[in-house]
């Protein structure tokens, strides 16, 4: 699973750790699906839509499987392309990437169908881009401060660290100050077994709120610009 994959379905190492089911859907209204949709971009000059469907709300482990006629597709200005679908066990995706990720551009996500009017706009925009200061080796023992420019925008930030030797944290950060420190000791060591130190992944996202369309039983939609940075981290 690529970097904005792993982005992109929330929860995924939870989800695959409990009973997953997936069900066929021409056997659920759209009434009856929750959706997860981005459009994100990681400045290097494309952009990945991906889109997950499901049944039972945002924590739900029913995973919707596209037969039939029902499709997925995602639209950049008059370009409209038919998202992908892949699967992980029962856990089915669909994606599709665009050439550029110009800050405000509006990406729009429809799933076609004939079993009712489907849900044909689900739209969220490209936030600004932004430059993560590279982390050093560090000390979890020992606050971390992470930077990244410019800030300002506005949007919300996501952060995530994981890595062998990690519980995977995340927090939340409003607005968008430019700087943010992960207090001494909140890195916590998996277990008593791993390894003391390890290289750890840090990911850090703008986000803007998009607008799921209101077929959906509920959902979300954002534009993402994702960058991240790894360092060894020791206790």
């Amino acid at each position: 699973m690529n970097t904005i994959r792993i982005g992109v379905i929330a929860g995924i190492a939870i989800a695959l750790s409990t009973a997953c089911t997936d069900v066929e859907s021409d056997s659920v209204l759209t009434s009856g699906m929750y959706a997860g949709v981005v459009a994100e971009s990681v400045g290097n000059g494309t952009t990945n839509v991906v889109a997950v469907l499901r049944v039972g709300g945002p924590t739900s482990t029913t995973f919707v499987d596209l037969i039939g006629d029902d499709e997925l597709t995602a639209t950049v200005d008059t370009d409209t392309q038919v998202m992908t679908g892949s699967n992980l066990g029962v856990l089915h995706s669909y994606s599709v990437e665009f050439e550029g990720d110009e800050p405000g551009t509006v990406y729009t996500v429809a799933l076609n169908r004939t079993v009712d009017a489907g849900a044909p706009s689900s739209t969220m925009t490209m936030p600004e881009p932004f430059t993560l200061d590279p982390i050093s080796d560090f000390s979890r023992a020992e606050d971390l401060t992470i930077t990244w420019a410019p800030s300002g925008s506005g949007e919300d930030m996501l952060l995530e660290m994981d890595g062998s030797c990690l519980f995977f944290w995340e927090g939340e950060i409003d607005g968008d100050p430019g700087t943010y420190t992960i207090p001494a000791n909140t890195l916590e060591q998996a277990t008593d077994d791993t390894e003391d130190s390890c290289t750890v992944t840090l990911r850090l996202w703008r986000r803007s709120v998009g607008t799921v369309d209101p077929a959906f039983d509920d959902g979300y939609a954002r534009g993402r610009q994702l960058r991240t940075s790894a360092a060894v981290s020791s206790p």
